[in-house]
């Protein structure tokens, strides 16, 4: 989980295709955030979850509609 805290944006992909970019404000823990859900505590165990925002057009221009890949924003 820890690893995903150095990602300062994150890609949301659909069928293989960048469909939205959000930049992170903080990583925490998994349900632990405003978002409740029904979840087996076992799938979530080690997971983690994000709260921020969909990112400013200049971080999104050339990567939305495309290919994940590997990106370094």
């Amino acid at each position: 989980m820890w690893s995903a805290r150095q990602a300062d944006y994150v890609l949301a992909v659909y069928q293989g295709i960048v469909r939205e970019i959000y930049q992170v404000a903080d990583w925490f823990p998994g349900v632990t955030t405003f978002m409740q859900r029904d979840e087996d505590e076992e799938w979530v165990k080690g997971r983690c979850e994000f709260v921020g925002r969909i990112a400013e057009e200049n971080q999104k221009a050339r990567r939305m509609h495309s290919t994940p890949g590997f990106y370094h924003v």
